[in-house]
């Protein structure tokens, strides 16, 4: 009977061992709510992280938008430039082939304009001023203006050349620019009446071409 008394817990044991219980359980409440703050912060942080990285992407691919952007006006400029190149060393060419045309003595024999009565005078046709022709042209001493009267189909030609010439003005071709080669022109109109009269007309055509290409790229 005094061994079944001895093994009976102690009221103090009792306490000690709820306090512990107790203890425990506070130390597990605190890691729980240490734990769920350390998987808050991670998550926080790894949004931040995404959205960091989604920013970093977006201006990489606007950045890249606008040097695509760049190029491709870069690539614009440069065709425009070797286009306007092009045009120019193919009017150059043509004007050089009619200047270096040999003279055929037996076409231009027969192609030379008779002497013949002035006509009745013209009026001349508006346009440019390098382009107005005076009166009685037939018998200037010009003899590109004097072959030009004398024949239908050169007056068709000038018509398309003053035409063109204004149309090269309203593109916007400096006025100073479209004199210095209009009489460079007619210099070589001249010529080509005096010596290779069959060449007039192809002298208009390049003239005529020219300004055509000079009223195109002042316009692009």
């Amino acid at each position: 009977m005094k061994v079944a008394k001895a093994d009976k817990p102690r009221p103090a044991a009792k306490a000690r061992e709820a306090e512990t219980k107790a203890q425990l359980a506070a130390l597990m409440r605190v890691v729980q709510a240490e734990v769920r703050r350390a998987e808050a912060r991670e998550r926080a942080q790894t949004l931040a992280a995404a959205k960091a990285q989604k920013a970093k992407l977006e201006r990489a691919k606007l950045e890249n938008a606008k040097a695509e952007k760049a190029r491709v006006q870069a690539a614009r400029l440069e065709k425009a430039k070797l286009e306007r190149t092009r045009l120019e060393k193919a009017r150059l060419e043509k004007a050089k082939a009619v200047r270096e045309k040999p003279v055929r003595p037996a076409v231009v024999k027969a192609s030379a304009p008779r002497p013949k009565a002035a006509p009745p005078a013209r009026p001349a046709p508006r346009g440019a001023g390098p382009l107005r022709m005076a009166k009685n042209t037939c018998a200037s001493i010009d003899p590109g203006e004097a072959i030009v009267c004398a024949s239908p189909r050169l007056s068709v030609r000038e018509r398309q050349l003053q035409r063109a010439y204004r149309d090269a003005e309203a593109a916007g071709v400096p006025a100073s620019e479209l004199r210095r080669q209009q009489q460079r022109w007619e210099a070589q109109r001249a010529a080509a009446a005096r010596e290779a009269p069959w060449a007039v007309e192809e002298v208009y055509e390049a003239r005529i071409a020219e300004l055509n290409d000079q009223s195109r790229a002042d316009h692009n």
